[in-house]
């Protein structure tokens, strides 16, 4: 062990620390909120920026009306109607954080990211008014499933990725609810931060959002039209690589890793096979290590650690990178 202390300490202090020019993930941790507090644009500011990403807000103060994008840390996941508009299901942010973004789908949403980019994922959950509305039924819409249980419905969110020429780069589609099986104990709402994966949305400007539900009447759809979201992770993540003199002016780093901050998981992603996976901290103790699968991806517990800082080294056939981590 006092060897490979050595040798950590040693690499550290041969090497150059490269770091990306600008924040890659948005987090809404960035923003300050009171506690059990949210910002929807009434105070007249317009839109919002968590990171480098340009989150769009339109609010109409003759109705004290919002749409696109508020954001919030409140906790009550037990109240229903349109009062408890700004709560996540979940009763936190993604990765036990405070603050999360809440979408108001009156048109799509839209998020402006800085420059041209290669998406990673995002996190996504329910709202509290949708998941007691869908759930238990309300004076506007329905309960899933419907009297029987045995009602096919469905509440979507369409991500689609857009690049710089405002055309369509692609498409994710995700299912907050799906009672389409047959087997009605397969229903489900979702109730919990969900990472999705948007590896697919290459050459990316800007996301928009739109949901969409089996449940619509005469004035368009009846199920409550909200949603949440957290760490949305582009490709170039901020991080930390540990590179050489001579790697310093490489122009993306040979891995990503996600989510970061983390709290049960990592994925690792790169262009060469992976040989071998080793997690220091911040003393430079080796604490957790992976043989490689010799794939292009891997994910990986860190369960095990305690929350702090640490640095995992990826060793694949063509280098040997180190990145900083958080785990939560």
């Amino acid at each position: 062990m006092k060897k490979k202390m050595f040798l950590f300490a040693f690499a550290l202090s041969t090497v150059s620390i490269v770091q990306t020019s600008a924040q890659q993930v948005a987090t809404m941790d960035d923003l300050t909120l009171e506690n059990e507090s949210y910002w929807n644009g009434s105070n007249g500011s317009g839109n919002f920026t968590s990171g480098s990403m340009l989150f769009k807000n339109q609010y109409n103060a003759d109705y004290f009306s919002w749409s696109g994008f508020a954001y919030s840390n409140i906790t009550d996941n037990s109240t229903p109607g349109y009062e408890n508009q700004y709560s996540a299901f979940a009763g936190k942010g993604a990765l036990s954080s405070a603050n999360y973004a809440i979408g108001y789908n009156y048109g799509p949403d839209t998020i402006v990211l800085s420059s041209l980019s290669e998406m990673l994922g995002l996190y996504i959950t329910n709202s509290t008014y949708a998941v007691l509305s869908m759930r238990d039924g309300d004076a506007y819409s329905k309960k899933f499933g419907g009297v029987t249980g045995n009602d096919e419905d469905w509440f979507k969110l369409k991500i689609t990725g857009w690049n710089e020429s405002q055309i369509e780069v692609g498409t994710i589609e995700f299912y907050l609810a799906d009672y389409r099986f047959a087997d009605n104990a397969k229903d489900y709402i979702i109730k919990d931060w969900q990472w999705v994966d948007l590896s697919s949305l290459t050459n990316t400007s800007y996301l928009t959002f739109e949901l969409s539900s089996t449940d619509n009447g005469d004035w368009g759809m009846n199920t409550p039209a909200f949603f949440c979201l957290d760490e949305i992770t582009i490709k170039n993540f901020t991080g930390i690589n540990f590179g050489t003199e001579n790697d310093a002016a490489k122009p993306e780093y040979e891995f990503q890793i996600y989510p970061n901050p983390a709290q049960n998981y990592l994925n690792i992603t790169g262009n060469n096979p992976i040989n071998q996976l080793s997690i220091v901290n911040i003393a430079g103790q080796l604490v957790l290590q992976y043989k490689g699968n010799q794939s292009f991806n891997q994910t990986i517990s860190i369960e095990s650690l305690n929350a702090g800082i640490y640095f995992i080294q990826v060793n694949s056939n063509h280098s040997t990178e180190l990145y900083k981590i958080s785990k939560q």
